[in-house]
C-alpha cells in the first residue's frame, strides 16, 4: 500500500493563531473598558446595596470570567505555535534523510563565507514573501549572528521587511538583532541639573547614509557622557562600526530602534516624543530628582505607557507589546518587546537588551520569570507603532524587485 502523503497547511495554522490573538486581544479591550466605566460608577458616588452588589459582581465574578476566556486565547495561541514547530521539525528531520548529500544548502542556516552574501540575501528576500508567521522567530534564530548584521545592513532586506503587514516587521527585526549591540545603563544625572537639549528643526535622512537616523541632541547629560549609539545613526558612514556588537544602547533605546528599523517610527515620531520629554523635564520642579522623575514619565509615555494594564501571572502578553518592568516610582526600570510566545519557564517570552539574567549585555530571548525582580510589577502596553493601514493581503512581493 503507498504511503499517503500529507501536506501541512501553515498558513492554516497561521490564520487560526491570529484569529485567537485577534480575540484576546478584544477580551483584553473590553475589561479594560469596564474596568473605566466602573471606575467611574464607583467614584462618582453611586451608593446603596445595588452598587455594592454590583461592584462586587464585577470584581469577583465577570472579571475572572474574562482572564479565564483571555488565558483560553492564550493558550490556544500556544498550543497552535508549538505544533507548527513540531511539524516543522518533523519535516526538517525528514528532508535529512532523503537529501543528506544536497548540493545545494540552505544559504539562511549554514555558515557562509562574505563571498556568499548576495546570495544570502535573495534567499532571504525570496522566504519574506511568504514567511509563516508562527515560524518566523525559529527560521531567523537559526541563522548565524554575522549574516543576521549583514542583512540588517542591508536597504533591501530592509525595504522588504518594512513591506510585510502587521507587526511582522518588528518581530523579524527584534530577532535578527539577538546577539548584537551592547547595553549600557541609561545615565539620570542631569548636568547641572537641568536637561541641556534642544531639537533640531526639520531634520531629515541624508541620502546615501546607511542608518536610520540621528539623534545629535543629547538628552540626558552627565559629566562624562557616553554617546549612545542611537543618538549616532545617519552620520557618515565611518561613524559607526559595521560590527553591531560594538553598538551601545540602553533597553528603551533598544525597544526604539527596533521600530525605527522596522520603518513604524520615523524621526518625526522620535521628535515628538523626545521634545515632550524636554517640556516635561522643564515643567518640573527645579531640582534634579524630580526632573529625573519627569524624564522617565514622558519617556514611558513615548513607549505607550498610559494604555498599560497590569499583567497577571499564567497571562500570554500579546506579540510586539512593549513591556515595562516597573520599580517604585520608575516605570522604565527595564522596557522589552513581548514576542506572544510562552518561554520554557511558563512565564511570557520578551526580547531584551539587558545585563540580566546572565550579564550578557546584547540582545537576548529570554522571559519575564527570568528578569522580574522581587519588588518589579509587570505592565504592559498594545505596539503604540503599529502601522495598520497596510491591508491583511499586503505582500512583500509588491515592492520587492528582482
Amino acid at each position: 500500500m503507498a504511503m499517503q502523503i500529507v501536506q501541512i497547511d501553515y498558513q492554516l495554522i497561521d490564520q487560526l493563531i491570529q484569529r485567537c490573538a485577534n480575540q484576546q486581544t478584544q477580551i483584553q479591550a473590553i475589561v479594560q473598558q469596564l474596568r473605566q466605566t466602573i471606575q467611574a460608577l464607583e467614584h462618582g458616588g453611586w451608593q446603596g446595596d445595588a452598587a455594592k452588589a454590583c461592584f462586587s459582581q464585577f470584581h469577583h465574578e465577570i472579571v475572572p470570567a474574562y482572564q479565564r476566556l483571555d488565558c483560553v486565547f492564550a493558550e490556544s495561541q500556544c498550543v497552535l505555535k508549538a505544533i507548527a514547530k513540531a511539524f516543522h521539525e518533523a519535516e526538517a528531520e525528514a528532508a535529512t534523510l532523503f537529501n543528506a548529500q544536497s548540493e545545494q544548502p540552505n544559504p539562511l542556516h549554514d555558515q557562509q563565507q562574505p563571498a556568499a552574501m548576495p546570495t544570502i540575501v535573495n534567499q532571504f528576500r525570496q522566504w519574506l514573501q511568504t514567511p509563516q508567521q508562527s515560524l518566523v522567530i525559529e527560521t531567523i534564530r537559526l541563522i548565524p549572528l554575522e549574516q543576521r548584521q549583514a542583512l540588517l545592513q542591508n536597504q533591501t532586506v530592509l525595504q522588504a521587511i518594512r513591506g510585510l503587514p502587521g507587526i511582522l516587521p518588528q518581530t523579524i527585526i527584534a530577532s535578527l538583532l539577538e546577539g548584537s549591540l551592547t547595553w549600557y545603563e541609561a545615565s539620570v544625572s542631569l548636568k547641572d541639573g537641568k536637561l541641556n537639549a534642544s531639537i533640531e528643526q526639520n531634520r531629515e535622512i541624508q541620502a546615501g547614509h546607511k542608518h536610520i537616523t540621528y539623534l545629535a541632541n543629547r538628552l540626558i547629560f552627565d559629566t562624562n557622557p557616553i554617546l549612545p549609539s542611537f543618538d549616532m545613526y545617519v552620520q557618515a558612514d565611518d561613524i559607526l562600526p559595521d560590527n553591531y556588537t560594538q553598538w551601545n544602547m540602553n533597553c528603551w533605546e533598544s525597544v526604539l530602534y527596533i521600530g525605527l528599523l522596522a520603518g513604524d517610527l520615523t524621526l518625526h515620531d522620535i521628535d515628538e516624543i523626545y521634545t515632550n520629554v524636554i517640556k516635561q523635564a522643564n515643567l518640573a520642579e527645579d531640582d534634579v530628582e524630580a526632573q529625573k522623575l519627569a524624564v522617565r514619565q514622558a519617556l514611558a509615555e513615548g513607549l505607550g505607557y498610559t494604555q498599560r494594564q497590569g499583567w497577571c501571572e499564567g497571562a500570554l502578553i500579546p506579540e510586539g507589546s512593549i513591556v515595562f518592568f516597573e520599580s517604585g516610582d520608575n516605570p522604565i526600570s527595564h522596557v522589552a518587546y513581548a514576542t506572544g510566545r510562552i518561554a520554557l519557564d511558563g512565564s511570557p517570552e520578551i526580547i531584551s537588551l539587558w545585563e540580566r539574567p546572565n550579564d550578557t549585555k546584547s540582545v537576548q530571548f529570554t522571559s519575564i520569570g527570568e528578569l522580574k525582580g522581587s519588588d518589579d510589577s509587570i505592565t504592559f502596553t498594545a505596539n503604540p507603532w503599529l502601522n495598520a493601514q497596510q491591508p491583511s493581503w499586503y505582500n512583500s512581493e509588491t515592492i520587492i524587485s528582482s
